[in-house]
C-alpha cells in the first residue's frame, strides 16, 4: 500500500569474508564542507567557470519525443534518456536520435515498470530496472532483448559495479534479505554481499520519495546520497559508502527532531518542511573528483544548484547567463535539472521555449538566431544540450 503513494560452505566463507556486512563509515574523516546559502543567491556567469558554451539540439520526431526525463546519462558519443518509461539515445555531435527503447507491456522482452537503466559499456548493453517485476532486463545498445535477472526485492535505483554485482536503493522499504537503504547483490550467486544506511523504523512510515538520482558515477569513482539528505558519499572498495562531501544547508537544514514527529505521509511531511524553508532531498547531483561537484534541490517553487568547480569558492544560484552569447539571464526550473558532469564538460538540458526566450530577449550576435532558424527551434522541440567546457586551473 505505501509503495503504491519510486552452494558449499568453503564458497560461502569465501564470499562473507569479501563481502562483509557493514553500514558506511561515517565520521572516521575528514570531510570537506560545503555550505548553501539561500540568503545569497547568484545569477551564475558561464563564463566565470568555463572556457566555451555550445549548444546541441535533440532530434525531434514521433520516434524520438521526450516527456519528463528522469535521467540523462553520457556514454562515449551517446547521451541517455530515460523518459516517459522508455530509454532515447541520442548522438552526442549531431543531437540525432539513435534508439528508442520503449517495451513497456507483458509479452517476452516487455518490462512491466522502468525506474532506472545503466550502460554496461563492456558487454555493449543496456539494462532496465523493472521494479514491480523485480528485474533487470538486459538489451544490446540496439534495442534488442538479452535476458532478464530475477531480483529478491523491490529496488528503486541500481548501479552495475562489475558483470555480477550491483548496488541497489530500496528507499525505505524492507525486504526479506534486507532492512538496509542500500544493499549490494550479486545477481549469479543469488547472494547479498553487504548493505548500508539502515532504515529508520519511525521515519519508514512517512518518509518515501521517489529519488531517481541516487547514484553517480565519473572517472574519480562512484557516489552516492540518499535523502534526507546533508552528504554525499564515495565507495570505497574497503570501506564501504564514506562522506566525500557535507551539504551544510545552515537554516535550512531540519533539525533532527523534525524527523522524529509522527506524519501521516509524505506529503504532510513535505508541506511542513517548505512551511519551515527545510530541503530534506536533491533532485540531482554530480561529482568529479574532489573539486567538482554540483548538487540541485528545490525550496517550494524555487529551484537551486549549488557549485564548487575547479577549486573554486561554492556558489547557489537560482539562475545562470550564458554571457558568451546571450544578456538575458535564465531562471532555474526543474527542466533544468538533468545534468552530467565528465573531466572536461558540464551538460545540462535547456528547453527549445527557454532557448527561444533567450534569443529573442538577449541574443548578443546574429549567429545564435541563425542557429535558432537552422535547428528549427520551437517550443514544442526536445530540449537542448548545453556543452560547456570547464575552466582548468
Amino acid at each position: 500500500m505505501k509503495y503504491n503513494l519510486l552452494i558449499i560452505s568453503v564458497l560461502l566463507l569465501i564470499l562473507f569474508s569479501s563481502c562483509a556486512s557493514t553500514g558506511s563509515s561515517e565520521g572516521q574523516f575528514e570531510v570537506p564542507s560545503i555550505k548553501v546559502a539561500l540568503n545569497n543567491t547568484q545569477t551564475l556567469r558561464l563564463s566565470d567557470c568555463f572556457e566555451e558554451v555550445s549548444y546541441i539540439p535533440l532530434e525531434t520526431s514521433d520516434d524520438f519525443l521526450l516527456g519528463y526525463i528522469g535521467k540523462m546519462l553520457i556514454e562515449g558519443n551517446s547521451i541517455y534518456f530515460l523518459s516517459s518509461k522508455s530509454v532515447y539515445s541520442f548522438d552526442l555531435n549531431s543531437g540525432k536520435g539513435k534508439m528508442n527503447l520503449s517495451k513497456l507491456g507483458n509479452g517476452p522482452g516487455e518490462y512491466k515498470s522502468l525506474l532506472d537503466f545503466v550502460i554496461d559499456k563492456n558487454a555493449g548493453n543496456i539494462e532496465l530496472l523493472d521494479n514491480n517485476d523485480k528485474k533487470i532486463f538486459v538489451y544490446d545498445l540496439k534495442g534488442n532483448f538479452q535476458n532478464s535477472l530475477s531480483l529478491p526485492f523491490m529496488p528503486f535505483a541500481f548501479f552495475k559495479k562489475t558483470s555480477s554485482l550491483y548496488s541497489f536503493y530500496n528507499n525505505n522499504l524492507k525486504s526479506e534479505i534486507s532492512s538496509s537503504k542500500i544493499v549490494d547483490y550479486d545477481v549469479e550467486l543469488q547472494n547479498k554481499c553487504n548493505e548500508y544506511f539502515p532504515i529508520d523504523e519511525k521515519m519508514a512510515e512517512y518518509f518515501f520519495l521517489g529519488d531517481e538520482k541516487v547514484f553517480n558515477q565519473s572517472s574519480k569513482g562512484f557516489y552516492c546520497h540518499i535523502s534526507p539528505i546533508d552528504t554525499i558519499y564515495k565507495y570505497d572498495e574497503e570501506k564501504g559508502f564514506v562522506p566525500a562531501f557535507h551539504l551544510d544547508f545552515t537554516d535550512n537544514a531540519a533539525p533532527s527532531a523534525f524527523y522524529e514527529k509522527r506524519y501521516r505521509d509524505i506529503m504532510e511531511f513535505s508541506e511542513a518542511a517548505n512551511k519551515n524553508g527545510y530541503i530534506y532531498a536533491l533532485s540531482n547531483f554530480a561529482v568529479n573528483g574532489d573539486d567538482d561537484v554540483i548538487f540541485s534541490y528545490r525550496l517550494g517553487k524555487t529551484f537551486y544548484w549549488t557549485l564548487r568547480l575547479g577549486m573554486k569558492s561554492e556558489c547557489t544560484i537560482n539562475a545562470l547567463i550564458d554571457d558568451f552569447h546571450f544578456s538575458e539571464a535564465l531562471p532555474l526550473s526543474y527542466q533544468n535539472s538533468s545534468y552530467w558532469l565528465d573531466d572536461d564538460y558540464l551538460y545540462f538540458l535547456m528547453t527549445g521555449e527557454q532557448f527561444i526566450h533567450l534569443c529573442e530577449n538577449g541574443v548578443k550576435n546574429d549567429a545564435m538566431m541563425a542557429f535558432l532558424r537552422n535547428a528549427d527551434i520551437t517550443d514544442q522541440s526536445n530540449p537542448i544540450v548545453v556543452k560547456c567546457k570547464l575552466k582548468k586551473n
